[in-house]
């Protein structure tokens, strides 16, 4: 969605929101950068939306289509049920307002920072039984720790029959034959409390079509 679609959208929900009682929420629009793996950068529309406007450091980011399609309609129903009431707000502050106006979503993600896993061990044919790396972000500030394992299964030329894994010793004597790999992602340490409610992994596999995968 384009930056002029999505602005009146968000200026209605705002009006709505103080018209209900709720003027401590506000939502803004924001031009999101991520940064790829590869290094290259691709730039997006996103709507932030903060709690308490008084406190800018407290946002969440949610997709311009989550908010469309969701946000955007639960604040109109809230309205709705407030003309209901005739005019009066109800003063209550429900546990679930994260979720209805967005900010605790489980799709309306603060990235954190990336984790990058060098597999020179995998290469060798050696398990990671206990490994962890920092959480830097796109500024190249450290975040936090990521700690994971990695641990390997080869398996013969039908994908189901197990090899002893101690009889090869690099990936170049694995050719024709198949190699499975477990990534746990076990814990992360030390992230900034204001981003660690509701945490999740995207990670990016360094095959050619550079497969994504999420927990």
């Amino acid at each position: 969605m384009k930056l002029q679609e999505i602005v009146p959208i968000i200026a209605e929900t705002n009006t709505i929101c103080r018209e209900i009682g709720k003027e401590q929420v506000y939502y803004e629009p924001e031009i999101a950068t991520e940064v790829k793996p590869d290094g290259t950068k691709v730039s997006k529309v996103v709507v932030k939306v903060y709690p308490d406007r008084t406190m800018k450091e407290e946002s969440g980011v949610i997709p311009c289509d989550t908010f469309t399609d969701h946000i955007y309609f639960n604040v109109k129903e809230m309205y709705e049920d407030f003309e209901e009431r005739g005019y009066q707000p109800t003063g209550e502050n429900a546990d679930d307002e994260g979720e209805t106006f967005g900010w605790n979503l489980s799709d309306s993600w603060h990235e954190i920072g990336s984790v990058y896993i060098f597999l020179l061990s995998l290469f060798n044919l050696i398990d990671t039984p206990k490994d962890e790396s920092p959480i830097i972000d796109s500024k190249g500030i450290k975040n936090g720790m990521q700690n994971y394992s990695v641990q390997l299964e080869i398996l013969d030329y039908d994908k189901t029959t197990k090899l002893n894994i101690l009889e090869y010793e690099t990936l170049r004597e694995l050719v024709g034959k198949n190699l499975k790999v477990k990534l746990c992602l076990k814990r992360a340490t030390d992230i900034p409390d204001k981003y660690n409610f509701k945490t999740m992994a995207k990670y990016e596999w360094i095959d050619s079509d550079k497969t994504m995968f999420e927990t």
